[in-house]
């Protein structure tokens, strides 16, 4: 009977070292583009999504929550071709905690220009993570912040890539 147990333990032992294992699940890529263009048009909010990036960036998630403070965010996740996690977050006039919070409690560190644009830069070393934030240029525009464990070159290049979705819902024009 030990000699039986053994057997099947090198038999088990073997099974184990031969099948390949991966400590993240993968995740099905999304049309982001589709999404925020379906969730502009409902909201009538020109959310993002990225067009044009790079061989091996996908975008894994997003989705439109509302935050603790009632803040309505439109988030999309995408992982570059590194693997990391860089996120693009917006929200239409949001209250400073959302600003902190999406900023992963970053410290603003100047400007960048990214695709002409000013870009504040924010980085939460105690966490690796580095944030762009390009404020609405008034009331009632969106607040876009690209945040991510990533090289700061990796969270610039997405958020050069941001293109707002056309407005066709209710009361917008062609």
């Amino acid at each position: 009977m030990v000699r039986s147990l053994l057997v099947i333990g090198v038999l088990v032992a073997a099974y184990v070292a031969i099948v390949a294992r991966s400590d993240r699940l993968p995740t099905p890529a999304v049309d982001a583009v589709a999404l925020a263009a379906a969730q502009s048009a409902q909201s009538n909010q020109p959310y993002a999504a990225a067009v044009g990036l790079p061989a091996g960036w996908s975008a894994e998630s997003a989705i439109l929550t509302r935050t603790a403070d009632g803040t309505m965010t439109w988030q999309i996740v995408y992982r570059t071709p590194a693997n990391d996690p860089v996120a693009v977050k917006q929200a239409v006039d949001p209250k400073r905690a959302w600003l902190v919070a999406s900023t992963a409690e970053g410290v603003e560190q100047g400007t960048v220009s990214v695709a002409g644009a000013t870009w504040r830069v924010f980085r939460a070393e105690d966490k690796g993570q580095v944030a762009v934030v390009q404020d609405g240029p008034g009331t009632g525009d969106l607040t876009t912040v690209v945040l991510g464990q990533a090289p700061q070159a990796d969270v610039e290049a997405l958020a050069a890539a941001l293109r707002p979705s056309p407005l066709s819902g209710p009361g917008s024009t062609p």
